[in-house]
């Protein structure tokens, strides 16, 4: 594997999750997290945050290819959809398992091998078929949350969500990292949990890799902001103009 590649990758193991709870809550945000756990992934829940009203955040991203071959998108991307279930599994397997930093590449060839774009060549590497053979026999983390998904409520209107200053964080460029932007469109305080994978896309150009993202660092308050106020009086009618001619 490249060493650039390996050098390039930010701190994501699950249990690294930790924030400063009394930072957020002074803040009106918390976010609950899971702790160093034994495998199997799937027992541990994806992380969840709870967005006051009308509140923006931004929290640190990372993401894999989902399309082997094609050039690497641009540094803004949409949310599309859930990832499928045995990438989201892999992805979480992988973060755990601390592979994500000594083996990346193995890792992305685990999640292009789930998604069927598969090449004999991948097999040299023995932690892909650990990887596969563990994502298809299990959960995704969030599979028996009973809290919404950030897709469900962007979905719905509740949220918006995009991911920005989108950048390679490996070379060649099949690994990300980036700014996943939340904000709450409602003036009620929402709960949301984080899963690992979603499938974001270039919002502006098409025939790029789409990526399976997944939160990688502390959550940041934005911004705050109260309810629209309420709309003021009519001001006086300005005087009639000259006629005419």
């Amino acid at each position: 594997m490249n060493s650039s590649a390996r050098n390039n990758i930010p701190g994501t193991r699950v249990g690294w999750w930790a924030i400063s709870i009394a930072l957020l809550l002074a803040s009106g945000l918390a976010l609950v997290s899971s702790t160093a756990f034994a495998k199997p992934v799937a027992e541990v829940q994806a992380p969840v945050v709870m967005l006051p009203p009308y509140a923006t955040v931004e929290i640190p991203i990372n993401g894999f290819c989902m399309n082997r071959g094609l050039p690497f998108p641009g540094a803004e991307l949409e949310l599309v959809e859930l990832a499928p279930d045995n990438v989201r599994s892999a992805i979480a397997y992988s973060v755990d398992a601390g592979y994500v930093r000594s083996d990346l590449y193995a890792t992305q060839l685990g999640v292009w091998n789930l998604l069927g774009d598969t090449n004999s060549a991948d097999q040299r590497y023995s932690l892909v078929s650990e990887i596969t053979s563990y994502a298809d026999n299990a959960e995704p983390l969030d599979a028996n949350l009973t809290t919404p998904s950030l897709v469900e409520l962007v979905s719905n209107g509740s949220i918006s969500a995009s991911v920005i200053d989108y950048r390679a964080a490996s070379n060649p460029a099949y690994y990300g990292e980036g700014s996943l932007i939340i904000s709450n469109l409602t003036g009620n305080e929402l709960i949301v949990h984080l899963p690992y994978g979603v499938r974001f896309r270039d919002a502006n150009t098409d025939g790029v890799q789409d990526m399976a993202v997944f939160p990688s660092g502390d959550a940041r308050v934005l911004t705050v902001q109260g309810p629209p106020g309420p709309t003021g009086p009519i001001g006086p009618q300005g005087e009639q103009g000259p006629q005419g001619e």
